[in-house]
Parts: C-alpha cells; sequence; structure tokens
C-alpha cells in the first residue's frame, strides 16, 4: 500500500475520530428542560462554604450550558438551618449545606458523628465518610426525601467564650454554653460540668453579647468569620468533634432530573467537596492568625483527661443506638 493511501486512510480515521469526540461531548447534556436550584447554607459569604457554593453555581451552569440555573443563599437567608433542613425534606428548597446535627430529626444514627474525639485526623473522616459508613448514614435519609450529595469539611470544632482560658474539665464547671440540637453535644457538656443549651446559630452573637450564654464551640474558620471573638475573646483548642456537612438535595426534585443533568449536579458536588476540603484548610491557618491579630485569646488543651472523661458519653449513644453503629465509625 502506498503512503499516499495510508496517509489518506489516516486521515479519514482521525476525521471520524475527531468528529465522534465532538459528537460525544455535544451529547453530554442533550435535555432541554430549564431548572432553577436553590442553595442555602448558614455561613457568610467570606465563608469557605459560600466560595463552595459559588464553584457548584459556576460548574453546574458551566456543564448544562446554562439550562441548570443554581441561586445561592447565604447566612440563613431563608432560614434558620433546622428549618431549612425541614424545608428540603418538605421539596420547598432543593439544595442545602448543614451540619450533620441538623438531619439527625430525619436519621438519629447521624448523632454517631458527634461522639467527642470519634476521628483524629481530617484523612480518617474523609475516609469513613466517603465510603460504606457514610453511605449507611445517608441512605435512611432518602426516605424523608434527603438525599446526600457529599460531605463537606466543618473543621475540628473548638470551644470560644466570654468568661475566661479552658485548660481543664474544671474550667468548664457552670458555663453557660451553646450546643447544636444533638443529645451527644448535651451530654458532652454536662458530663464536663458545663450548662448546655440549644440556641439557633444565627441568635449566639446576640446571646453571647447579652450574657445569655457565656460560650459556643465551632470551627476556627468559622469562628473568625462569624466574628464571635468580639464578644467572647477566649478561643481554647480542644477541637472535640470533626464537623461533618452534608451536601444534600431533595430527592423528589433529583428524581426529576433527567439522567444527563444528575450526572452534571453529582460531578459538580464531588469538585466542590473536593475544593472546599482543600480550602478549609488553608482558611483555618489564615483566620488562626486573623484571631490572634484580632486579640482574641488562644490556648491550646491538653485534651488527654477529657477524651477519658468522655467514655460514659459514648457508652450511653452505644447503649442506644448500639455498639454495632459506634464501631462502624471507630474502627
Amino acid at each position: 500500500m502506498s503512503k499516499k493511501i495510508l496517509s489518506a486512510l489516516f486521515s479519514v480515521v482521525l476525521l471520524v475520530f475527531t468528529f465522534s469526540l465532538c459528537s460525544v461531548a455535544e451529547a453530554a447534556v442533550t435535555s432541554t428542560k430549564k431548572v432553577t436550584l436553590k442553595l442555602t447554607h448558614p455561613n457568610p459569604e467570606t465563608h469557605v462554604f459560600h466560595q463552595a457554593a459559588l464553584k457548584f453555581k459556576e460548574e453546574v451552569e458551566k456543564e448544562s450550558d446554562g439550562k441548570i440555573t443554581v441561586e445561592i443563599y447565604p447566612a440563613n437567608q431563608l432560614g434558620g438551618s433546622k428549618e431549612i433542613v425541614q424545608a428540603v425534606s418538605l421539596g420547598a428548597v432543593e439544595l442545602n449545606i448543614s451540619g450533620s446535627a441538623q438531619f439527625s430529626a430525619f436519621n438519629s444514627q447521624l448523632e454517631v458523628l458527634d461522639l467527642p474525639f470519634l476521628f483524629a485526623t481530617r484523612e480518617a473522616a474523609y475516609a469513613k465518610l466517603d465510603g460504606e459508613p457514610g453511605a449507611f448514614l445517608a441512605k435512611p435519609l432518602e426516605k424523608k426525601n434527603i438525599k446526600v450529595l457529599g460531605y463537606l469539611d466543618g473543621g475540628f470544632r473548638s470551644m470560644f467564650n466570654s468568661k475566661r482560658p479552658l485548660n481543664t474539665i474544671a474550667d468548664f464547671k457552670g458555663l453557660a454554653v451553646r450546643v447544636q440540637d444533638s443529645t451527644v453535644y448535651m451530654d458532652m457538656m454536662s458530663t464536663l460540668g458545663a450548662l448546655p443549651s440549644f440556641l439557633p446559630w444565627g441568635d449566639l452573637f446576640v446571646s453571647i453579647q447579652q450574657g445569655i450564654v457565656d460560650a459556643g464551640e465551632s470551627g476556627v474558620a468559622q469562628i473568625y468569620s462569624q466574628r464571635f471573638h468580639e464578644v467572647a475573646r477566649y478561643v481554647s483548642l480542644t477541637n472535640h468533634t470533626f464537623t461533618t456537612n452534608p451536601f444534600v438535595i431533595a430527592k423528589n426534585k433529583w428524581d426529576s432530573l433527567p439522567a444527563d443533568y444528575q450526572k452534571v449536579v453529582q460531578q459538580a458536588a464531588n469538585n466542590m467537596v473536593a475544593f472546599e476540603r482543600k480550602q478549609i484548610v488553608a482558611d483555618e491557618a489564615k483566620a488562626m492568625q486573623q484571631l490572634k491579630d484580632a486579640g482574641a485569646v488562644i490556648n491550646v488543651v491538653d485534651v488527654t483527661p477529657f477524651r477519658a472523661a468522655m467514655a460514659p458519653v459514648w457508652k450511653r449513644f452505644a447503649d442506644k443506638q448500639g455498639q454495632e453503629l459506634v464501631d462502624r465509625f471507630a474502627k
């Protein structure tokens, strides 16, 4: 066969291959349905969750050729986290980022994630959340019209308060602490001698300012972005729990999406999670310096005695929910 014929055949094959690639790319989204998705989260626009939400919006709208529009409502604009999670279950809000404790009303097994000192590292948390244990917790939520698209990193939680540095268990005695709406958090703080109570997240700043409570607990990045150091200058790095923030979609909305739209939304969610997990580490380092510059009094806590003191909390949880659930995440 001559070189000219070989060259001509190669050109034809290349042309067909290129055309096939173009056809696949163009066929990635073939549906024409226009869809609007409302995405809510509890934090201000300076927080990493908002940056992640913007990334999700950009990718979804780009990959769907503008057929899917994502509207973002930060800082609890549509209601508190508890109300918004209920709204997702009812199908009134499509997308939401909230702490796992907010979803425990729909699956109480999620409270396993609130156990103190459950995860030693972020990597250990990711391995469980991205694997079978995370899927195990997500599945029952679908019966409540909530589908988990991924788990965001809310950071290891530490204490902030208006009274004193918290170095020992004795320092917690009598401290009025706002906790998440979780029986495990209530038990944790009561065991330390504190006085826990649940308040909506959006009310915490004013509640500390007015002396209704003395303290709260959250990730370092959130402590700074929510300006809690302005009313609670003592920040004690206890790292007592790892905050897991499910990114969810109303399942009835998910089921109504064409398969190609579902693929776009899930891939964007995967990329959003990867971005957020990397970004929050940088944000926490920056926030730590910003807290110091703002005059916050920061102390690193020896958690060894705290970890030992939490044994009864773990036992009470295992007695209620089963040791098998605890082992699924702890081993």
